[in-house]
């Protein structure tokens, strides 16, 4: 009788410490391309929640407005998890998650949230970037736009004129106080409308015209 007590219970304990590996057996976020595509689109709306009302909080309340940077704070907070969450899919899969596994439009997801990841998170995914855009698994023109803004952000010329910087800017010898926007410089003038097309890209006078600016001012 003992013996059996001691065999059901070895036997229970067998099945309770089962079920709890399994439980807690974390299912890959990647296993379903179809279920992976929605989880991207439902990130991307996630994505600009906030960040779609920062041209009407500026408008009313100014750049530097409390009202403004606590809209900024709570896109920040969301854009912290989708940078987590997008990077663990990306190490799941070993490469972007492309136009072939989710389709066109949550293809863009990873490449607007790791655009708005800090500088070094942006640079250690660049490659990778670029190199699906050549496979054709996202779109040339992202590719160009992460590509520019990685270099602006570290200083440096961009390649094709997508980076556009805007601000606050104190004259230091009238103190007078503006609103700027200005196209970042770019390395090579010359040839930039044909490096501009190989990209998919308008030509650079009608893209800045767009923003209100002329490469000619």
């Amino acid at each position: 009788m003992r013996d059996l007590y001691n065999l059901t219970f070895y036997v229970i304990v067998s099945l309770i410490l089962c079920l709890c590996i399994t439980s807690c057996k974390k299912e890959k976020i990647t296993s379903d391309p179809k279920s992976l595509a929605i989880k991207l689109e439902t990130i991307g709306m996630e994505d600009n929640k906030y960040r779609q009302h920062h041209g009407e909080m500026k408008e009313r309340h100014g750049l530097n407005s409390p009202e403004l940077k606590a809209l900024m704070i709570k896109q920040a907070k969301i854009d912290s998890a989708n940078i987590k969450t997008v990077i663990d899919i990306i190490k799941e899969l070993g490469a972007y998650p492309g136009k072939s596994l989710v389709g066109i439009e949550a293809s863009k997801t990873a490449f607007f949230v790791l655009q708005h990841a800090p500088l070094e998170i942006r640079i250690n995914y660049l490659e990778m970037i670029l190199e699906a855009a050549e496979n054709n698994e996202l779109s040339r023109r992202n590719a160009a736009m992460f590509h520019d803004q990685c270099l602006a952000d570290q200083g440096k010329p961009q390649l094709y004129g997508t980076f556009i910087k805007s601000g606050n800017y104190i004259n230091p010898t009238t103190g007078y106080e503006y609103d700027t926007t200005f196209l970042w410089q770019i390395k090579d003038t010359f040839n930039i409308d044909a490096v501009r097309k190989s990209k998919g890209l308008i030509s650079l006078e009608k893209y800045l015209n767009g923003y209100g600016i002329s490469r000619w001012d």
